[in-house]
C-alpha cells in the first residue's frame, strides 16, 4: 500500500537512505534539507511520487510555510520521520562554543518541536499516522 511519508535531513546518510528505499518501494515521499543544491539534485533524479524542499527546521516559520504546503498538496502524511540533526565538532561539551551549542539544540531539539507542532495536528484529525525521531 502506498503510503505519504515526511523525512527531515533527506540530503545524506540515514535520511537520504531511508528516502531512495521508500522511493523504490513506491511510496510517496516529501522530504526536506537545508542544503539548496543538494534538494535540487534530488529532485531531479527522484521526480515521481516526490517533493523535496530547502527548508531548515530550526527556523519555525520556515517549517510552518513547508507544512502548510505539504498538507495543502498531500494531505497528513502516515510517516513523520525526524531525521535531521547535526552534532558539534568533537570537543570536551565545556570547550563548545555556545553558538555552536545553540545550533545543536536548534536543529536537534527545536527542529523536532517544529515539524512536530505543524503535522501532527493534521495526523491527530485524521486519525492516523506514526512519528518517529530519530535525530534526539
Amino acid at each position: 500500500m502506498k503510503q505519504t511519508i515526511v523525512i527531515t535531513g533527506v540530503t545524506k546518510g540515514l535520511g537520504k537512505a531511508l528516502t531512495e528505499q521508500y522511493i523504490r518501494l513506491g511510496h510517496i515521499v516529501i522530504g526536506c534539507g537545508r542544503n539548496i543544491n543538494s534538494i535540487e539534485l534530488m529532485s531531479k533524479a527522484f521526480s515521481k511520487n516526490t517533493n523535496f524542499q530547502a527548508v531548515d527546521i530550526s527556523d519555525y516559520q520556515q517549517v510552518r510555510s513547508w507544512a502548510a504546503n505539504v498538507l495543502n498538496n498531500f494531505g497528513s502524511p502516515d510517516f513523520l520521520l525526524n531525521n535531521a540533526g547535526i552534532i558539534n565538532k568533537n570537543a570536551d561539551l565545556w570547550n563548545v562554543p555556545a553558538e555552536e551549542f545553540s545550533k545543536v539544540i536548534d536543529t536537534n531539539i527545536k527542529g523536532i518541536y517544529n515539524t512536530i507542532k505543524e503535522f501532527v495536528p493534521s495526523m491527530i484529525k485524521v486519525g492516523k499516522g506514526t512519528v518517529v525521531n530519530f535525530s534526539s
